[in-house]
């Protein structure tokens, strides 16, 4: 028979390993405009993770990932050139397009979630008073088309905007301020103070996954001082993550988290879970790349009762048996992810990811590396407390082919 090593007993042992839990955690690669390179880092852990990958020059003021996660756009605002950062390999290409409709400043891009339409802003101030603005277009093409001024005031600078996964507009205003934008007029008002004195260029985007809104606050001139912070949608308010000063960067950033919390990433869903103590069926998705050299995978599981404990489980082997309230997608030799910084907590939307090394999957108790035309199965297994008492529950399973 097969032996999955798997029982409520064991998650509890494996969730009790720790005195807390890691933090959830998506990938965060951006420019440092004051150093001149391209970096990578986690939201989970910025300055430690904190990486320079490659060189990066000109004016980037404005990046972000399209809707799937799988390509970082950037403008250069002195050339309106688009290019893409290749993050893994360290470098920015232009793709031949050159934006056309804003005449001032670029200061802020932002994918839709809906997969089609591009967001930017620009900053005009040589009218008075100074003004911002918002387009709408395409950036594949580069064309962009005015929707209207978000704010006029010479004591304001909209420096960068992020779209939520419902549709809501956001930018970072240097009166140090979170101003909503109406995505269908442009305009914009003030939802309140950042509490931190944001000058020169900044980083702003929300983690799909979450709907979190993280922001790169510079405040330091020639000292780089500056801070990570979580940016309260209904108050403005930026909570303090980490003081970044020792990365002596100024950063524009994007989080890498595709639309709809996951669906559009790598890998392919198979085998049917039970429905948790929410009502709904926990869902395990990834993004990332296929590709072995890359290593750059992170799984994200979704749709969980909020603050439970879980892991991640991966296997060669794809199963359908009865787990819990659910079903365990994976057999044969079963690995686990456990252990320090491994064992997750789900965040009150109900999510929580895990970036994973591809050259070390838990096998058993070894690791072993994934090799090209391999094909891992993944799954998520949580704590749950239903009517009928404790229990856990699994996401469906996730397949992810490599090459």
């Amino acid at each position: 028979p097969m032996r999955t090593n798997l029982s409520p007993a064991a998650l509890t042992i494996a969730c009790a390993a720790l005195a807390s839990p890691g933090a959830a955690q998506s990938p965060v690669h951006g420019v440092d405009l004051f150093n001149g390179q391209i970096f990578a880092t986690t939201t989970d852990d910025f300055v430690a993770n904190f990486s320079p990958v490659g060189p990066a020059s000109g004016t980037l003021y404005a990046l972000d990932y399209d809707a799937t996660a799988t390509t970082l756009y950037a403008i250069d605002d002195t050339t309106r050139e688009v290019s893409i950062i290749d993050v893994g390999a360290g470098t920015v290409t232009p793709t031949g397009a050159v934006v056309s409709g804003p005449t001032a400043g670029i200061t802020g891009l932002t994918a839709d979630p809906n997969g089609v339409d591009w967001w930017l802003c620009e900053w005009d101030g040589f009218t008075n008073p100074s003004e911002s603005r918002l387009y709408r277009g395409d950036i594949a093409t580069g064309a962009f088309t005015l929707v209207g001024p978000i704010l006029a005031s010479n004591n304001s600078l909209l420096i960068d905007i992020s779209m939520d996964s419902r549709g809501n507009l956001f930018g970072l205003d240097l009166a140090d301020q979170l101003v909503q934008i109406d995505p269908a007029t442009g305009a914009g008002f003030a939802v309140g103070p950042i509490g931190w004195n944001a000058d020169f260029a900044q980083g702003m985007d929300f983690d799909w996954s979450t709907d979190t809104l993280y922001a790169t606050i510079y405040s330091g001139g020639g000292t780089s001082a500056g801070v990570f912070v979580e940016i309260d949608t209904t108050t403005g308010f930026g909570t303090f993550l980490e003081n970044t000063t020792p990365t002596m960067a100024e950063m524009e950033m994007a989080v890498r988290s595709p639309a709809g919390g996951g669906g559009s990433g790598i890998g392919v869903n198979y085998c049917v879970t039970g429905t948790n103590s929410t009502g709904s069926r926990a869902a395990m998705s990834a993004i990332g790349s296929t590709a072995v050299p890359n290593n750059d995978v992170t799984l994200v599981a979704s749709n969980m009762p909020p603050l439970q404990f879980g892991i991640f489980v991966t296997s060669l082997t794809q199963a359908q048996v009865p787990l819990g309230d659910g079903n365990l997608c994976v057999g044969g030799t079963i690995g686990r992810y456990q252990g320090p910084g491994r064992i997750q907590q789900v965040d009150a939307n109900g999510t929580f990811s895990l970036t994973i090394d591809i050259t070390a999957l838990p096998q058993g108790a070894v690791a072993v590396g994934a090799q090209a035309g391999e094909s891992w199965n993944f799954q998520a297994w949580f704590r749950d407390v239903t009517m009928a008492g404790p229990t856990s529950n699994l996401t469906d399973g996730l397949e992810i082919t490599f090459n």
